[in-house]
């Protein structure tokens, strides 16, 4: 559940430069509504911020949560590669 922590506020860092505590575990109760309900937060988030960053940004240096140097466009693989790791586990979490 900590992707779902690091992927909202990722998205948001890179697109506002404003650096946010990591926060990688919330209480979802083990209840499928709770992680859904983050998971739909999470997506919102992405599809506010992503058009906020411009191609140009991508080679910029950046350190998300304060603590991950790199660049934007190794920041933002880092993050979303995670995510979509994450997807493949919630979807069998939630079939099951």
């Amino acid at each position: 559940m900590e992707l779902l922590g690091i992927a909202g506020p990722g998205i948001r860092e890179i697109a506002t430069g404003k650096s946010s505590q990591l926060t990688e575990h919330f209480d979802h109760g083990n209840s499928k509504a709770n992680i859904l309900w983050a998971w739909d937060k999470t997506t919102e988030e992405i599809d506010a911020f992503w058009p906020q960053i411009a191609l140009e940004r991508f080679q910029e240096p950046i350190k998300t949560f304060g603590q991950y140097e790199g660049t934007v466009q190794s920041s933002y693989n880092r993050i979303f590669g995670l995510f979509l790791w994450a997807v493949k586990i919630i979807v069998i979490f939630i079939l099951h």
